[in-house]
């Protein structure tokens, strides 16, 4: 055997060890979570514990008033950078809200929720979800809004780019109208002043909000996507492997 049919052989060895794909996880709702609501309170905060493989933080939110949106949301223990993923707000009526925080480190803390002006009820929702992205769990272009027109009562919302181990979450929500729970895996479904709802679906399906009144033009609701952990990128060339390695 020559001496390049050695090093060719030797090559593709290596290439078949180090592309072998390796295993990733999917989203899966941790079934921690805390709604509630407040009024006339600015900042204010919400309790939480963070635990589990590659967290991530979403916040749904109701305000009363569209003026009264969140501007500013931390997570006490440190975290990424939080995004305010979707909003879908009409007037005073619909005004729905949901803020995702990457990374999370885990541990009991707190939320901190501040809005613009304070002075209304704000509705509220706090969820753990773990096997997520840890640098872009969220993305803000893959995010659905709706805001009803008055000609139907149920809205289904499927983000772009779902792929198999993500997840869709939505909010929806009224002040005018009543809600039903979100399908199919409803997580809230609070009556009362302003009704809110949020629920969850897996891998490439999206969320269906529903409402009483097919003839209210003020019923809102937002699907966002929350992006599975990848696994870690094979080197596929013997140049990678030598050098620096897998990036």
């Amino acid at each position: 055997m020559t001496r390049r049919s050695v090093l060719r052989n030797l090559y593709f060895f290596w290439v078949a060890i180090i592309t072998v794909p390796m295993a990733s996880g999917a989203v899966a709702y941790s079934g921690t979570q805390t709604n509630s609501y407040v009024y006339g309170v600015s900042p204010f905060t919400i309790p939480i514990t963070v635990s589990g493989s590659n967290p991530v933080l979403v916040l749904h939110l109701e305000p009363n008033y569209g003026s009264n949106n969140a501007t500013a949301v931390s997570w006490s223990l440190g975290s990424g950078t939080a995004v305010n993923v979707a909003t879908a707000s009409y007037y005073n009526y619909a005004n729905i809200n949901t803020w995702c925080i990457p990374a999370p480190t885990a541990g009991s803390g707190t939320v901190s929720v501040t809005t613009a002006t304070g002075v209304s009820a704000v509705w509220y929702d706090l969820e753990l979800w773990t096997g997520a992205s840890q640098t872009a769990p969220c993305p803000t272009g893959d995010a659905q809004t709706w805001i009803s027109d008055g000609s139907s009562s149920t809205i289904t919302l499927t983000p772009t780019h779902l792929a198999t181990g993500d997840a869709t979450v939505g909010n929806s929500g009224t002040c005018v109208d009543d809600s039903n729970a979100m399908t199919p895996n409803s997580i809230v479904h609070y009556r009362g002043g302003c009704d809110l709802d949020t629920g969850y679906n897996t891998n490439t399906s999206g969320i269906t909000a529903s409402f009483k009144s097919s003839t209210v033009n003020a019923n809102g609701a937002v699907a966002i996507r929350i992006v599975a952990a990848s696994s870690s990128t094979a080197c596929t060339n013997l140049i990678a492997l030598m050098g620096a390695g897998c990036q």
